[in-house]
């Protein structure tokens, strides 16, 4: 609705004999017939409360003359579409759709004369509604046929676009984002002028499928012409006489009413239409998918992309010109098919990969775990020392199994179970290959790496568990680069980062990984310094010394750098901060790297027995170790597979001091650490103290 044309001041009426020498044209005879209506491209189409725009139309006709000989007049330059009989006209018209019509109208004069004839044309439009889907609901009063078709299927009622459409329902418009934001503007309703007027002309609410015509935080939007063009007539009417005022105002008030009721059944047609909308467009999207499923299958691609349809439908939908809801084209498939080659190719590739890893996930999991449970249930004491599943399926003679067996060969229980025995000997060769590779990290002299290496190689794990063996020093402390934990020998063996790359394996299509597989171990140089000065302050040798020796010993260190200086409250005494060896070597690091060298040499003493008697009993009472029964976790062999227990995903925590386990085992096959806190952790569980100073 054009802003200034709807507040132009009404022409004057003509007066009888006037009318009765006037000359008419086919717009002029169909607004005899019914109210305003303009060319549906044009604003007024849709609302009723403003008239057509005048155009000048030829020949003229005079105003007596029937109908069907205005019409023939209009269209006799061309002449074959006026020789029609109007009925088979209206027949014809009578199977088309709203759209179409509209669409007619557009055409010329004639058709434009003849449709919005109400006593002709009631009926046509009448029929397109019916057949339009979801059907709409009945035509309101103030709109005619023609307008309300419009109102439900045409075009922006300001600029004619098809583009960002949107139902602004009380104000019988249809209109585009563009021009909502140049023609409407903001009222506000908590003031009262505004209020009322907010009352009276037809507002548009962006949420209205939501809230109706509902104003939201104060404001609404109005046509700004017929805003003004109210606000001046409001104005005027209430200068006037009282009673003719409210007469007017709730006239005006019921008017808009009656617009926001038909509005919500307009707002649940919308609703449907939206639906069926969504539905119809992906029937054509799935008409293009199987028109290209089609043209693929036809170049040998067939198998395939049946599989990604049912595996992966958004990759094949994200495939070059899959996506759309237009019928495809000979033009589109020589256009999108070398694209669609190419991404083929890599989809298969990505595939293949994929059904390679799960092969492998199966093989290991279903058929090369149970043979790994079943021997770490009957050797319990080995369990955080030895390589976990991950690493057992890269290691001869399961390797070969696992990855070598060709992909349609059906592998059996019994295939894995037959190398049982020789799990020991592949268990001691992947600990001597870590060895040797944790020896060359510490950089050794040629004398000590030598005797370290024969001692590996000649007695496996009687090598590595040795005391005095040089994984096994205090001094001896690993990094984690990606956890940047500490790590002690032999705790490093089965580090969760170090033994499940994650995504790293994930990504190179490989269920499994071997030990360290991302370089991640590296000599804590700084630590290692710090643990020697720590050792020689509990008066051990650091050469010798073993991180199992000072967890034994228990004793505790006190940082001289972190003493309080004498107070009242401390009853003038030092209070001193004291820790265990791993705690002290923590603190170390967090609070004193930035010293110098020789501070950590300096820096910590031993405590002497009453100190450490004090230090004991402020420490918390460390937690009992949770011991599990092994009877309840043994697995067992049966017809060449292995049976889990039945309380195998249970827990078999045995209470302290109880003589049975939960299950009633008495307990002879023994109880075992089902997780170590060592293993996760380099600290201990018992956190530094303060204690005063002991007088001498």
């Amino acid at each position: 609705m054009d802003g200034r044309r709807s507040l132009r001041s009404k022409p004057k009426q003509p007066t009888n004999a006037a009318k009765r020498k006037k000359t008419v044209t086919p717009a002029t005879v169909a607004k005899e017939e019914e109210p305003p209506v303009q060319n549906c491209n044009e604003s007024d189409l849709g609302n009723p409360e403003v008239g057509p725009k005048r155009r000048k139309m030829a020949p003229e006709i005079e105003a007596n003359e029937p109908l069907p000989v205005v019409l023939s007049k209009v269209y006799n330059a061309s002449g074959s579409l006026g020789e029609i009989p109007l009925d088979i006209l209206s027949e014809i018209f009578g199977h088309l759709q709203p759209v179409s019509l509209l669409a007619l109208l557009r055409t010329g004069h004639f058709l434009r004369a003849f449709l919005l004839n109400r006593s002709l044309a009631s009926p046509i439009w009448k029929s397109a509604l019916s057949l339009a889907q979801p059907v709409p609901p009945p035509c309101p009063d103030d709109l005619s046929l023609p307008q309300y078709a419009n109102l439900l299927y045409g075009n922006c009622h300001y600029c004619d676009t098809t583009e960002n459409l949107r139902y602004a329902w009380v104000c019988y418009m249809r209109i585009c984002d563009n021009c909502l934001s140049h023609y409407f503007i903001e009222i506000r309703t908590d003031r009262h002028v505004p209020h009322t007027l907010s009352q009276m002309v037809p507002s548009y609410s962006r949420n209205q499928k939501h809230s109706g015509y509902s104003s939201w935080g104060g404001y609404v939007l109005c046509p700004r012409a017929e805003y003004e063009q109210q606000e001046k007539k409001f104005g005027k009417m209430s200068r006037g006489p009282k009673k003719q005022y409210d007469e007017w105002l709730d006239e005006e008030k019921e008017k808009l009413k009656r617009r926001q009721e038909t509005s919500k059944i307009l707002i649940e047609w919308e609703i449907a239409l939206d639906r069926l909308t969504l539905e119809n467009k992906e029937i054509q999207r799935v008409a293009r998918r199987d028109a290209f499923t089609e043209r693929l299958t036809e170049i040998g691609y067939g198998n395939f992309v049946n599989r990604l349809k049912s595996d992966a439908l958004s990759l094949f939908c994200n495939l070059p010109g899959i996506e759309g809801v237009h019928p495809l084209t000979e033009e589109d498939w020589e256009t999108f098919r070398p694209q669609l080659i190419e991404s083929l190719k890599i989809y298969e590739n990505r595939f293949e990969m994929l059904d390679k890893f799960k092969l492998i996930a199966i093989r290991t999991e279903r058929k090369l775990r149970p043979v790994y449970d079943y021997y770490i249930s009957h050797h319990r004491d080995i369990q955080h020392s030895v390589p976990r599943v991950l690493q057992l399926a890269k290691l001869e003679p399961f390797k070969s199994l696992v990855y070598e067996a060709p992909a349609d060969q059906e592998l059996n229980p019994a295939d894995f179970l037959a190398h049982l025995d020789a799990i020991p000997q592949v268990f001691d060769s992947w600990k001597e290959g870590i060895v040797e590779h944790l020896l060359t990290l510490l950089r050794l002299g040629p004398g000590e790496r030598a005797d370290s290496d024969a001692s590996a190689k000649g007695k496996g794990r009687e090598a590595i568990s040795d005391g005095n063996s040089v994984l096994g020093r205090a001094t001896t402390i690993f990094n984690c680069k990606q956890c940047s934990g500490l790590l002690l020998y032999p705790y490093i063996l089965t580090h969760s980062c170090l033994v499940d790359s994650g995504y790293a394996r994930h990504r190179k299509g490989d269920y499994n990984c071997e030990w360290n597989e991302e370089d991640q171990v590296e000599v804590h140089e700084q630590a290692s310094r710090y643990a020697r000065a720590i050792v020689i302050a509990l008066g051990q040798d650091p050469d010798t010394a073993t991180w199992e020796d000072l967890d034994r010993n228990n004793q505790r260190v006190e940082c001289t750098r972190c003493r309080i200086k004498p107070t009242r409250k401390s009853r003038n005494k030092n209070i001193r901060l004291v820790m265990n060896w791993r705690h002290a070597i923590l603190h170390e690091l967090e609070k004193h790297s930035k010293d110098s060298e020789d501070s950590c040499e300096t820096g910590w003493q031993a405590l002497d027995a009453e100190s450490l008697a004090i230090t004991y009993s402020k420490e918390p009472a460390a937690e009992p170790d949770r011991l599990t029964c092994v009877e309840c976790k043994l697995c067992s062999i049966q017809n060449n597979q292995v049976v889990y227990p039945p309380r195998w995903r249970m827990d078999s925590t045995v209470l302290e001091g109880a003589e049975t386990c939960q299950a009633g085992h008495d307990l002879s096959m023994g109880l075992y650490q089902e997780w170590d806190p060592l293993a996760a952790s380099f600290s201990s569980g018992l956190q530094p103290v303060r204690i005063p100073e002991v007088n001498s």
